[in-house]
């Protein structure tokens, strides 16, 4: 079995501790063990005697399932073998067996071994949590910064941040938000979306596109402020814990991209997270095919 895996990843596993490498490390090895051990006790599940096979028959048994864990090893990209890499200790071996686990079950979905649905539940729940804790920086940030722009270019008073800094579709629609609310939040700044945000900032390119554009120097503007209507509708299924629908790891990456914004990435609440928070275990992305 570890001969597949090595032939599906050579240059992987070839690079062992050096840079790049990681697979035919310890925490590496220890993983693709206990996958194959899971194989191994899942198949006794299924009914099969494995004491009535030879090693040859045995082996024969389990080949596509050690195929299906190769060929997902071999399909990981340069940056989802580095976050493989950071999987330490047994916290990170259990991450890595089961993120390997769930690759070979996408491809057989008679394997199903003791534990992984659980893992999976546990991590889906965390990845929500963790979006939520991103988008609400975000938000805050936003808020924070667009007001003080407005203000800076226009005036401190309502009259002219407001009249001349935010277009006339938003001043409506934030109005009216703010009237059938009484106000009870506070100011009207109070009662912006993340899509307001993007409608002043495209409106007002000239003072924003360095502070909240996306992508390179050249995107227009349109492209480089995209990303807030994706935090939009992320923001809306996070903020629902009874829907069914919930964030991927891949939804989660983009989030934490979008954190790499120059506003974002220069704001006290990003500088403070870098220095407090460490990754959870299970944060990798998930390339099973």
């Amino acid at each position: 079995m570890v001969k597949l895996i090595r032939d599906a990843a050579a240059d992987w596993w070839e690079k062992g501790a050096n840079p790049g490498g990681g697979l035919a490390m310890n925490d590496g090895v220890s993983a693709c063990v206990a996958v194959l051990r899971s194989v191994l006790e899942d198949l006794e599940q299924q009914g099969k005697k494995l004491l009535d096979f030879d090693g040859e028959d045995l082996f024969t048994l389990a080949r596509k399932y050690g195929v299906a864990l190769a060929d997902y090893l071999g399909s990981l990209s340069e940056s989802e073998r580095l976050k493989f890499r950071e999987l330490r200790g047994i916290q990170g071996i259990t991450a890595r067996t089961r993120r390997c686990q769930k690759a070979i079950r996408d491809r057989y979905l008679e394997f199903n071994p003791e534990g992984l649905e659980k893992f999976l539940e546990e991590e889906k729940a965390q990845t929500n949590t963790r979006s939520k804790e991103i988008i609400d920086r975000i938000e805050r940030t936003l808020q924070k910064v667009v007001l003080e722009e407005l203000k800076r270019e226009f005036g401190e008073d309502e009259s002219e941040w407001w009249m001349e800094g935010v277009p006339k579709l938003v001043r409506v629609e934030v109005g009216k938000r703010y009237e059938d609310d009484d106000g009870k939040r506070g100011g009207k700044e109070h009662y912006f979306d993340l899509i307001h945000y993007r409608k002043i900032a495209t409106e007002h390119w000239n003072i924003f596109k360095d502070l909240l554009g996306f992508g390179k120097p050249s995107t227009s503007k349109e492209r480089a402020t995209s990303w807030m209507n994706d935090v939009n509708e992320k923001r809306k299924i996070v903020s629902h814990a009874s829907s069914a629908i919930s964030l991927s790891l891949e939804d989660l990456a983009q989030l934490q991209e979008y954190e790499k914004v120059p506003v974002i990435s220069r704001s006290p609440e990003s500088a403070q997270r870098k220095f407090s928070v460490s990754l959870p275990c299970s944060e990798w992305i998930n390339h099973s095919r």
